[in-house]
């Protein structure tokens, strides 16, 4: 079994950095230029890897045993 909680791995695109977190079991998206968050969606347990984004989504999955796909911009659950 891997241990992906020593850090937080992310993913990209020009505007947006997205990562998982065990820490507070959410999805985080921050602005690319600022580093201010934009948005953060909370979830019933560790997200342990980065969110894979698909054209406006970002998908991830969490150890409450969801998937979750969300709006890019606003992190609003679709």
């Amino acid at each position: 079994m891997r241990n992906f909680d020593p850090c937080f791995y992310v993913t990209a695109d020009r505007q947006t950095v997205y990562f998982g977190s065990s820490v507070d079991d959410a999805a985080h998206a921050l602005d690319a230029k600022s580093g201010e968050e934009r948005w953060v969606q909370i979830t019933g347990a560790a997200v342990r890897l980065p969110p894979t984004i698909a054209g406006d989504r970002v998908y991830f999955g969490s150890d409450d045993g969801l998937a979750y796909c969300c709006d890019g911009k606003s992190g609003e659950v679709i």
